[in-house]
């Protein structure tokens, strides 16, 4: 008992010291700037700007600071968190990467405490399980070994395949990057494991079932789809176990006052639901999407199976509760976006990675040690990325004068009619653009044309500001830069 604590401890300590190099790599703050990596810079336009909301503005109840007025259909509980935490003095790279890093160590350390959980004590196997998690497997290595050698491995300046965003088979939610960009997902997924391994104990009170029923509730919040993919396998594994409906029924009451923002804002058909192929090429054939899933996964392709027919029947149970989801991501878009389904599908890997470590270690030491190098070969050329990534500068204030300009000047509520950008100074000052980036917006479900119809007006009732990058000749700028000019209206 002793022993396994000592390796219990050992090894958060190095998950923890993993995580902090790893967000600390993609996030900083430094001399009035964001240091935000170049694969994390799209994603974090938005995630700033809602920090920023709660933490110099006023966005209770929530709404987009992209697109103000409507309530926000979007998971936004890990940016209030950061919010709160940098309106409190903590430094905004302190807050988010800090819940990065503790929900990232609790992450890693369930994904190993489960595995145990599920096939008895293993601490090797277990921590297979979580190093083909770190380091997923796909065929880049196999791209990279024609066109490379061994010597460019450690430079490695970019990923090889950058799929769907570049046109390739072999997609980029295979890597770390998505943990990276989406740290809400990380939380999450930590959280969603939590559920699993507290009913896998044999015996379960009520009282703890209402607590994780509240807990299902609020992960809505934290991510809509994890909490659905949750929701989903706690059905499958106790599907012969009545009293779980406690779980589900507290769940859902907690869930329902944000699920039906979704389905009031969301003006999809039917048949929009239906999507199937996931990220496959176009016109889906079988071939076409064995062949993406091939390139995806690589080895983990063959070793799969061969775990879960090794399996006892309890362990086949829990397998085919999450493999419900990679069926469900591979026939329905279930967000804005068809991309958005990757979190079902990792889900999915965490536990199938388990499997993966089950097969390979009844295999002899040299061809375990040999299968996971070529399960691991791509994910290490991807965490090379990750280290050698480029570093962007966003200004903030007061080095931005803009952004110290509305803060000190506006009231925190205030609504502009401002130029579109991603890394907008009104929203990094915690105010609202009524009509900001699209892209944000969009990913919502809000409907962009509308509002695009009204912003060309410029005559809302509901906007204090307008921002131009022209002055204007019939009205006196309350505030200029080499920039901007901005009238109050």
């Amino acid at each position: 008992m002793r022993k396994k604590g000592i390796v219990n401890l050992t090894l958060i300590i190095l998950f923890f010291v993993f995580s902090l190099w790893l967000f600390g790599k993609s996030f900083g703050y430094e001399n009035g700037e964001f240091r935000i990596a170049r694969h994390q810079v799209g994603d974090f336009g938005l995630h700033l700007g809602l920090i920023r909301s709660f933490s110099w503005g006023q966005n209770i109840p929530p709404q987009s600071p992209f697109f103000p007025g409507p309530p926000l259909p979007y998971h936004y509980a890990t940016d209030m968190a950061a919010g709160l935490l940098e309106r409190v003095g903590v430094r905004i790279d302190h807050a988010l990467n800090g819940i990065s890093v503790i929900f990232f160590t609790l992450l890693l350390f369930l994904i190993y405490n489960f595995s145990n959980l599920l096939f008895g004590y293993s601490p090797i196997q277990s921590l297979i399980a979580v190093v083909l998690f770190l380091l997923s497997s796909n065929l880049t290595f196999v791209t990279f070994l024609k066109q490379s050698t061994f010597a460019e491995v450690w430079r490695l300046p970019d990923y090889i395949y950058k799929g769907p965003f570049d046109g390739s088979v072999i997609s980029i939610f295979s890597t770390l990057n998505p943990l990276l960009n989406q740290r809400h997902l990380i939380v999450g997924l930590a959280l969603s494991l939590l559920i699993f391994t507290r009913i896998q104990k044999q015996k379960i009170s009520t009282i703890e079932l209402i607590l994780l029923g509240i807990l299902l509730g609020i992960l809505t919040r934290i991510h809509t789809l994890v909490a659905f993919g949750t929701a989903i396998v706690v059905t499958g594994m106790t599907i012969y176990k009545s009293r779980f409906m406690i779980l589900l029924s507290v769940a859902f009451l907690f869930a329902l006052p944000h699920l039906r923002l979704f389905f009031t804002n969301d003006s999809r058909s039917l048949v929009d639901f239906f999507r199937p192929g996931f990220l496959a090429a176009a016109p889906v054939t079988i071939y076409s999407w064995l062949t993406f899933w091939w390139q995806n996964l690589g080895l983990t392709l063959i070793f799969l199976p061969i775990g879960v027919f090794l399996a006892n029947s309890k362990q086949k149970r829990v397998f085919f509760s999450f493999l419900l989801l990679f069926i469900l991501a591979n026939i329905f878009q279930f967000s804005y976006r068809i991309e958005h389904n990757h979190s079902l599908i990792t889900m999915f890997l965490i536990i199938s990675n388990m499997f993966v470590a089950y097969a390979i270690m009844r295999l002899p030491k040299i061809w375990t040690v040999m299968c996971l190098f070529f399960l691991t070969a791509s994910g290490i050329l991807n965490l090379m990325v990750v280290k050698n990534d480029f570093q962007y500068r966003v200004a903030d204030a007061p080095k931005d004068t803009l952004i110290s300009w509305i803060l000190e000047n506006t009231p925190k509520d205030s609504i502009f009619l401002a130029p579109q950008n991603l890394y907008d100074p009104v929203v990094l000052a915690g105010r609202k653009n009524f009509f900001g980036a699209t892209y944000y917006s969009e990913v919502m479900g809000y409907d962009i044309e509308a509002r695009r119809e009204v912003a060309a007006t410029g005559k809302i009732d509901d906007v204090d500001y307008l921002i131009s990058t022209e002055r204007e000749v019939d009205r006196e700028p309350v505030f200029t830069n080499e920039k901007y000019w901005v009238y109050k209206l």
